[in-house]
């Protein structure tokens, strides 16, 4: 096992920064247009280390030393976040929630929405709604 010096949560902290930003920027507005060729290459892991000069395995060492999960997960669980604060808006429509984050096709977003939840898009908006009654 290595030792980790104080850079470590810097490190990860600068990982953290280059995956949450470009996310961020197309949910602060929901109404914008962020294609999934363009997020995954823009949320490459492989790029974010080598721009650190630093071996991609040792990136992600540190990064799950720190944070308990790999990017990759880390990533799929702000995604799994903004996907449920999105859908609680009933005016937003589910396609547009899908492009938001990334994905091409609703069926995609839809599948791996039921993977994380359990339940499709829809079902979990109607739950909050019928939560909220």
């Amino acid at each position: 096992m290595r030792i980790y010096d104080n850079g470590s949560i810097s490190l990860a902290s600068y990982f953290i920064g280059v995956i949450w930003n470009p996310v961020t920027i197309c949910l602060s507005n929901p109404y914008s247009q962020m294609d999934e060729e363009t997020l995954e290459k823009k949320l490459s892991i492989e790029d974010i280390v080598s721009s650190l000069g630093i071996s991609s395995g040792y990136g992600l060492e540190v990064f799950r030393k720190v944070f308990g999960m790999s990017p990759r997960q880390y990533l799929s669980d702000l995604k799994l976040h903004e996907a449920k604060v999105l859908i609680a808006q009933p005016d937003l429509p589910l396609k547009k929630i899908a492009s938001i984050l990334g994905y091409s096709h609703l069926s995609h977003f839809s599948r791996q929405f039921k993977r994380w939840t359990g339940m499709s898009p829809l079902q979990y908006r109607q739950s909050k709604k019928a939560a909220l009654y």
